[in-house]
């Protein structure tokens, strides 16, 4: 009995010794209140101002501002200073954001994409083809196809591009990006039924691509079909594609075709747009001979022969 007393009498003790050196729990309630949850409030304020400067592109406003801010979830942060550095073109700042990002959370493909985004805009192309390749094995999608195609296009490894461009095709058909590129590499290559081919498969689907309709009156051309390439870069004009490209091409098919009335309009057209084709120069001079306007056929034939002939002979 007097051993069960002495204990009780200890236990007492501890409590009363506990309770003079510990702080109350309301006191306690009321050290929190007055503290973390101001300055979570004083944040999401500055985060609503700096979404704020965002939507008025005041970005250095915004970036001074999010410097200031402290906040343990620093996702919030960095996405935001992302927005602020792609949109001021600091790219290799925006780069270190998505590193950070992916050691936040290693498993987002986004981030990764964007980390190689962000390396293929700082001409490292490499990496960033490297890193287009390890994602495109794991999420194989015709985004990721077209960016390794560009990346190798790059490093002017064009039969890799074509490849990759077609993969895209494979899935998309529809793609506008995938087609002019692939067209315009095998055009360049002289795989010029491929290029057809491929142009003709998207006009079906979509006639109101400007690029792909003057590739493709080009891809004929360069077969010699010259009635259906005629008709194809006319449509570009119509459309509103007076480029050098179409009116050069215009002015060759229908010189080849020797209809020079309609030929030296655009011969003239492509000729003050760039004046060092020698092919468009003689086209041109030839047409006005052909037009009995001997005067002009005389200057740009002299203009040939200065540009073409060393001037010591």
């Amino acid at each position: 009995m007097r051993n069960f007393f002495t204990t009780f009498c200890l236990s007492l003790f501890s409590i009363f010794l506990f309770a003079q050196n510990t702080i109350p729990v309301r006191e306690l309630e009321v050290e929190i209140q007055d503290s973390i949850p101001v300055q979570m409030e004083e944040s999401r304020d500055s985060l609503k101002l700096i979404d704020d400067y965002l939507k008025i592109a005041q970005y250095r406003r915004a970036l001074e501002l999010l410097n200031r801010i402290n906040l343990t979830d620093s996702f919030v942060l960095l996405e935001k200073k992302v927005v602020i550095y792609e949109a001021t073109q600091k790219y290799s700042l925006a780069l270190a954001c998505y590193e950070s990002l992916i050691q936040l959370d290693p498993t987002s493909d986004y981030y990764r994409i964007q980390k190689a985004n962000a390396l293929y805009i700082c001409e490292k192309i490499k990496p960033a083809l490297a890193l287009y390749e390890e994602l495109c094995d794991s999420c194989d999608n015709v985004y990721l196809l077209k960016r390794i195609a560009m990346c190798y296009e790059k490093l002017n490894d064009e039969r890799r591009a074509r490849y990759h461009y077609a993969r895209a095709l494979d899935q998309d058909t529809t793609d506008a990006y995938a087609t002019a590129s692939l067209a315009k590499l095998l055009i360049k290559a002289g795989q010029y039924g491929l290029a057809k081919f491929v142009s003709d498969r998207y006009i079906a689907f979509d006639s109101t691509y400007n690029t792909i309709n003057s590739l493709n009156a080009y891809a004929y051309y360069n077969l010699e079909m010259y009635g259906e390439a005629a008709q194809r870069f006319e449509k570009c004009l119509q459309r509103g594609d007076s480029s050098l490209f179409v009116t050069r091409g215009l002015g060759t098919t229908y010189f080849f075709m020797e209809n020079d009335s309609l030929a030296n309009p655009m011969l003239e057209l492509a000729y003050k747009a760039d004046t060092t084709n020698s092919q468009v120069l003689y086209a041109l001079a030839q047409t006005f001979f052909n037009l009995d306007k001997y005067p002009e056929a005389i200057k740009y034939y002299e203009i040939l022969l200065e540009k073409d002939i060393p001037s010591d002979y």
